[in-house]
């Protein structure tokens, strides 16, 4: 994936409503990111916050999958096919 497509990928994660519970780090490390990918140096700053970003935006994202309602809507997805 090209570099433009790697931001456009944290734009849309950061822009992600309210309502998705997605914790404030990741919004502003994704657009912070993104604006430093355009920034002559800023390669370098991107490459040491991606961690951060990446590790944040997992553990919402396990949280997420474990939660007992995001199991029932699976549960009630399966049983509707």
């Amino acid at each position: 994936m090209d570099t433009y497509g790697v931001m456009a990928v944290w734009l849309l994660i950061a822009l992600l409503p309210k309502a998705t519970g997605l914790p404030r780090l990741v919004r502003w490390f994704g657009v912070g990111l993104s604006i430093a990918m355009l920034v002559p140096g800023g390669f370098v700053l991107a490459m040491v916050l991606l961690p951060v970003w990446a590790i944040a935006l997992g553990l919402w994202l396990k949280g997420h999958a474990l939660t007992p309602s995001a199991a029932s809507a699976c549960t009630g997805a399966t049983a509707l096919s």
